[in-house]
């Protein structure tokens, strides 16, 4: 299996009842890979892994759908839509991207888009249309 499906598998597998599969992504990462998102970043699959590791501890509930996975084995993206209902306050859903590069097999590039603000307004009743009409002026 190429490591594009293979990490596009184990990606939708994570989830507070298979924690099994964080530890599973550092076969598949860099031992210097470089992760970014809008709120973080971590250098080294240790930090990568420990990262993924607390966003599972916050997490009732946490899965991800992929929408789209494209590219060859040395750089590609998936599209996905997250959905992550925290122990603690609203349930909450963003959609992103990920870019990822890799060489000899392993990743060691994972940039990962998605908005914040549309974040934060999936938790809030009706923060959707607001985040529109406050973003109507600006389109």
């Amino acid at each position: 299996m190429s490591l594009r499906q293979s990490l596009a598998n184990l990606f939708v597998s994570i989830s507070p009842e298979n924690p099994g599969a964080v530890e599973a992504l550092r076969r598949l990462y860099a031992h210097d890979v470089v992760f970014q998102d809008p709120m973080q970043r971590a250098h080294g699959v240790d930090a990568f892994i420990e990262l993924n590791r607390s966003l599972l501890a916050k997490a009732r509930t946490l899965s991800f759908t992929l929408t789209a996975n494209v590219g060859s084995d040395e750089e590609f993206f998936f599209a996905w839509s997250m959905h992550f209902k925290p122990r603690i306050g609203p349930a909450l859903s963003v959609d992103g991207t990920s870019h990822i590069r890799a060489a000899g097999g392993l990743v060691y590039y994972h940039r990962d888009y998605w908005d914040i603000a549309a974040l934060l307004a999936s938790g809030v009743p009706g923060g959707q249309s607001l985040l529109t009409a406050a973003m109507k002026p600006f389109v």
